[in-house]
């Protein structure tokens, strides 16, 4: 686990964001760990082709709004543990607005692909099609990237896992 970049700032944030999840799972951090994996590959000086920035490829106003609630935060986006806490902070943010699915894995998936495609588009689909599970949801997303994306941090997130056994 000492080859991770960054690996406290993960573990810092996944604590200080999502308290209740990792006292009952010590490795929830992981998934934060894949999704940084899947955005930049741990780049802290990634810029995609939109403009997202840094490890967890934040878009500059979704930045300046998360700043809002995380004062604390520096005004460099490219800051990895600002960014880090961030991208963390904005997963918590996508997967409270997601009420209508209970506490959980499909809930969280639906939560990465709200952090990759929107949350509106995800609110859309899940009502307008009564959807309850990641998996339906899936077949409806109409983004390949966002699709992709998600699958990626699952796969990511169990090579985690088998890393720490």
């Amino acid at each position: 686990m000492n080859e991770i970049p960054y690996i406290e700032h993960f573990t810092n944030a996944a604590k200080k964001h999502w308290p209740e999840e990792t006292t009952n799972d010590p490795n929830f951090f992981l998934w934060f760990i894949a999704q940084a994996k899947a955005e930049s590959a741990f780049d802290p000086k990634a810029v995609s082709r939109a403009g997202a920035c840094g490890i967890m490829q934040i878009m500059p106003l979704t930045w300046r709004e998360i700043r809002l609630y995380l004062p604390h935060l520096s005004k460099d986006i490219l800051d990895p543990k600002d960014n880090i806490e961030a991208g963390i902070w904005y997963d918590r943010f996508c997967y409270m607005l997601i009420t209508p699915i209970p506490h959980g894995e499909d809930r969280l998936l639906m939560a990465f692909a709200a952090y990759n495609c929107g949350p509106s588009r995800i609110l859309r689909l899940i009502a307008e099609q009564k959807i309850t599970t990641y998996d339906a949801l899936e077949k409806l997303i109409p983004y390949k990237e966002t699709v992709d994306y998600v699958r990626r941090i699952k796969k990511y997130r169990e090579e985690l896992e088998t890393q720490i056994r």
